[in-house]
């Protein structure tokens, strides 16, 4: 299915990503990032926010990673997920969209500092 919905898409290193990838703001909701712990001691962050296209195509197509950041910067841990069309048919230009990702695998010491959000493949109609 991801693979189907990703076909012909742009991803990093082509100069339409790199264009239109620019247009595609993903922002984090301080209120929106939540961390639960499993009966077996992990922990998943459940990561909210919004995904708004302020370009002038509609988006068909989108595969974003999502994570965790430490106080360096560094990334701890990371999940790609497909946007859209799985979570949403379509993004049109200057439309938003709500988004939630569970990201698990953390441990208690982990130094989570700040969510990343980062667009990995993009499909235009």
């Amino acid at each position: 299915e991801k693979q189907a919905a990703l076909e012909d898409a742009y991803t990093e290193g082509s100069p339409e990503f790199d264009e239109y990838s620019k247009l595609i703001i993903v922002s984090t909701d301080p209120q929106r990032l939540i961390e639960s712990t499993t009966g077996l001691g992990d922990i998943i962050m459940q990561i909210g926010g919004t995904i708004h296209n302020r370009g002038d195509k509609t988006v068909s197509g989108l595969e974003i990673s999502v994570g965790m950041v430490d106080s360096k910067g560094d990334l701890i841990k990371d999940k790609k997920v497909l946007v859209i069309p799985k979570e949403y048919p379509e993004l049109k230009p200057k439309e938003t969209v709500d988004i939630s990702v569970n990201v698990p695998g953390f441990e208690a010491d982990d130094d989570r500092a700040n969510a990343r959000w980062k667009v990995t493949a993009i499909k235009l109609k």
